[in-house]
């Protein structure tokens, strides 16, 4: 067993909190602290998971990825910052002192740094030193380039910094477009790609998983009574700055993780390059990881920005995980740089729990898919894992099959993982698994 404890505080909602709308914070609370499910699929062999409400079924996810420890506390009274939440509670703050006293070493890794969660970080440190622990923090910045890397994870900053760093330099391109920080700005920039028979996209600068963006595609009335109607059905529109830029036609949406360590511990590493996925309404719904599905020069451009964009933020004190989104032109294969998210994400639980099934050569072998679903009936934990019994991983000895990854929101939906030898096993298994959840 090893001597380091990773403790994984998942402050979600204390990352996020900038792009909660106000009258939208009780509901976005309850899905963002029901996200802690995951981080049960962080790497680690020995895992302290802070999670804001408990995590239902761990002994589940102990079970699929096994020879692992794992221990989940929560806080009584949970808030939208969970480090404070950690730092308020006294009972839990001797909960983690306990659990550490076996370990030399230990490292916390949030979600997402936050000031909020240095402070955490702080009151920890001499609590184990005291007992002659090492508290590292392997995936945060400096606090001084805090400001920074947050600004980097804005729509607006990420154009911003995009520009003044590399000009014409990256071997992919961004869509042509404007940061605006007043209504009629964006209507007037809206209004200029219309009139050029170019869709656009909205985004606000702080939005995350498609939330709060809006489309125009090219053959909408370029009115501007028209463009403000479309705008004031979504409030978050209001919310400035709004970056507005061209929509690129694509049906493929590739994105590229990379671990960056500390500028004194070796270059970034690519971890994983995916397909993103998307509801109906064009909101993140998961990842495709599969080594046949992205043109090997479309992997190289990606690797390009990766390392390139890796360093520069090494350079400036950033340490942790980040990703990078693109879309590829369906009229002439272009790859577009959309923008960057400077935490875990999505797609991260999805490539650690492949890696620690499957090792870090996975991809060569191993198709796997993530995504949600609303079940038309509300089901139990145990009727979900009854009825779903024949396909659950690892079904015997083939190590392929259904992983659930986020029950805390049964027993109306759920979150899963699917694994095959190959795409077309994986969507056969697919078919199988929500054929029977949404006729149940």
């Amino acid at each position: 067993m090893s001597t380091t404890l990773t403790i994984y505080v998942n402050n979600n909602a204390e990352v996020l909190v900038d792009r909660i709308q106000e009258s939208e914070v009780e509901r976005e609370l309850f899905f963002l602290h029901r996200l802690g499910d995951r981080s049960a699929l962080w790497q680690g062999e020995r895992k302290l998971l802070i999670t804001s409400v408990p995590i239902p079924n761990l002994d589940y996810f102990k079970a699929v990825i096994g020879h692992y420890s794992v221990i989940n506390l929560w806080p009584i009274t949970p808030t939208i910052s969970l480090s404070y939440d950690i730092l308020r509670e006294t009972a839990l703050i001797k909960q983690i002192e306990a659990h550490c006293k076996e370990a030399k070493s230990v490292e916390l890794i949030p979600y997402g740094t936050t000031h909020k969660f240095f402070d955490l970080a702080d009151h920890l440190m001499p609590i184990l030193r005291a007992s002659g622990i090492s508290l590292f923090l392997p995936e945060s910045p400096t606090r001084s380039s805090l400001w920074l890397a947050k600004y980097f994870g804005t729509k607006a900053g990420f154009r911003h910094l995009m520009a003044e760093w590399f000009d014409d330099t990256l071997p992919c391109k961004l869509p042509e477009g404007y940061i605006m920080n007043d209504s009629d700005g964006i209507i007037n920039a809206v209004q200029s790609f219309l009139l050029r028979g170019k869709g656009c996209i909205c985004k606000p600068s702080a939005g995350t998983s498609g939330l709060g963006q809006i489309r125009f595609f090219p053959h909408t009335k370029p009115a501007k009574d028209n463009i403000k109607h479309a705008l004031l059905k979504k409030p978050y529109m209001w919310h400035k700055p709004i970056v507005v830029e061209e929509l690129i036609p694509s049906n493929l949406s590739p994105s590229g993780e990379s671990s960056v360590p500390k500028s004194d511990h070796g270059d970034p590493q690519i971890t994983y390059n995916c397909i993103q996925l998307f509801s109906d309404k064009n909101y993140f719904d998961g990842v495709l990881i599969d080594r046949k599905q992205l043109p090997y020069s479309i992997e190289q451009i990606m690797a390009e920005c990766l390392y390139k964009i890796g360093h520069k933020l090494q350079n400036i004190g950033y340490a942790g995980i980040f990703d990078l989104d693109f879309v590829v032109d369906s009229r002439d294969g272009t790859l577009y740089l959309l923008e960057a998210n400077l935490r875990r994400s999505g797609g991260t639980h999805v490539h650690e729990a492949a890696t620690m099934l499957f090792g870090k050569d996975y991809i060569k072998h191993r198709t796997v898919l993530s995504a949600n679903i609303t079940l038309s009936n509300p089901m139990s934990w145990d009727e979900l894992h009854k009825k779903m019994s024949r396909v659950m991983f690892p079904m015997g000895q083939l190590k392929e099959g259904l992983v659930i990854t986020k029950t805390s929101s049964l027993p109306d939906g759920l979150s899963y993982m699917l694994f095959g030898r190959n795409l077309n096993r994986v969507r056969r298994l697919q078919k199988e698994v929500e054929k029977v959840l949404k006729e149940t």
